[in-house]
């Protein structure tokens, strides 16, 4: 299986791979085997994470991929969202690269399990209760091998080569601690990668995520690594089958955070009483109908504080979004150094110029702020506009003292 030609980013919308303009491979790259593997594999990520090749029959395998095709009638898969760009909050929102649809088994009492994660309006989409039935046999399946239990599920439709998912960490907010988050993959097989950074990694792990297999994330693993179904390269895409580029994935995560039918939150992440990603934690969402159309600025509107605001009219455009605030003057130093120092900035700059590299810097530092939560959403552009004055400042200096690092070692 070849590997990745280039470094594994996340865009500024966490969902694609970019490639790197500055190639920046892990320390210690390690491309396992899959393909005649059927024997489980143990101690991936920081220890806790296992691959299961054979977690499905050949032939289970694609009866469950027939059942969970769109169209089938098991999975009604909706289009969601991203939230809306941190540079421009009323642009039309982008599509996330995949279809999806969430499931979830209710408690005793009829309380639903509730994940929450950074996409727009997640409250419209809801939870289908209870888990179909090829859906609950999987968590079955999958709770008798990991020994966990599972309450929700998040079945996602990959159409073509060009729907992926970049690199990432799965929230924890609503999470079982200690839990693995379970993925089975059935369909075209794709690389999955494991990484321990963004840009300057020490350790890369990926493997071909074979049909009816099966990774069990572990809780630790997803706490220090960041993980992909990565984008193909031109010679990986070519060599796929024309028919055979669909895949499906099934996730299954143990939540402990639950809504009841009023949308009152208990549990783990009832601090946060939205059903949606919570603006405390750098949440913003377009709550209208018309989410591919531009948010005209007047209707960008602080909302209410719970992140729940409520449409006058079927026209109205809504932005619920924190409210502004400045980076200190500090933080932002603070942040560019840190990125410049794991970029290498000034080993960059002599060997691919000014204009790559400050713009790998400036994607990398905003990458940090939203991870950091540092990043207002309701006038972002005033946040990223003190980040890139310091990224520009950083290069600046950086440039002058490659400079004057060459001319002293000019011969006089």
């Amino acid at each position: 299986m070849p590997a990745a030609t280039a470094s594994l980013l996340p865009l500024r919308l966490g969902d694609d791979t970019a490639a790197c303009p500055l190639q920046q491979p892990a320390t210690r790259v390690q491309v396992i085997d899959t393909t005649a593997v059927s024997e489980p594999i143990h101690g991936l990520g920081s220890g806790d994470t296992s691959y299961y090749p054979a977690f499905l029959s050949r032939q289970e395998a694609d009866d469950v991929f027939a059942r969970l095709q769109a169209g089938a009638g098991e999975v009604q898969y909706q289009q969601w969202y991203h939230m809306p760009n941190l540079s421009h909050p009323t642009r039309p929102l982008e599509p996330l690269r995949r279809i999806k649809c969430a499931f979830a088994n209710p408690t005793a009492d009829n309380l639903v399990p509730l994940y929450r994660f950074p996409v727009n309006d997640q409250r419209r989409y809801g939870e289908v209760v209870p888990m179909p039935p090829t859906i609950d046999m999987l968590r079955r399946r999958a709770e008798e091998l990991t020994g966990h239990h599972y309450n929700h599920s998040v079945v996602l439709l990959y159409r073509d080569a060009e729907d992926t998912i970049g690199l990432h960490r799965d929230k924890t907010l609503d999470l079982t601690p200690g839990a693995p988050i379970v993925s089975i993959a059935l369909g075209a097989e794709r690389p999955y990668v494991l990484r321990d950074g963004v840009f300057k990694a020490t350790t890369q792990q990926e493997l071909l995520f074979r049909h009816g297999g099966m990774v069990a994330l572990g809780y630790d693993t997803n706490e220090k690594f960041y993980h992909s179904v990565r984008k193909l390269t031109p010679d990986e895409e070519a060599a796929m089958p024309p028919d055979g580029r669909v895949r499906i994935s099934v996730t299954f995560r143990s939540v402990a955070t639950f809504k009841d039918a009023n949308g009152v939150v208990s549990g783990l992440g009832a601090a946060y009483q939205t059903l949606n990603w919570p603006i405390e934690l750098n949440g913003a969402h377009h709550l209208d109908d018309n989410l591919d159309q531009p948010l005209p600025p007047a209707a960008a509107s602080s909302g209410s504080d719970d992140g729940e605001a409520s449409k006058d009219s079927e026209t109205e455009r809504v932005m619920v979004a924190r409210a502004p605030r400045a980076l200190p003057a500090r933080e932002c130093v603070a942040l560019v150094n840190s990125c410049a120092a794991e970029l290498d900035v000034t080993a960059a700059l002599v060997a691919h110029g000014t204009k790559a590299t400050k713009q790998l810097l400036h994607d990398a530092v905003l990458a940090r702020a939203e991870q950091l939560g540092l990043l207002s959403q309701g006038d972002v552009g005033l946040a990223e506009r003190e980040l890139l004055t310091q990224v520009s400042k950083t290069i600046a200096e950086h440039y002058r003292a490659s400079m004057l690092k060459q001319q002293q070692q000019q011969p006089q």
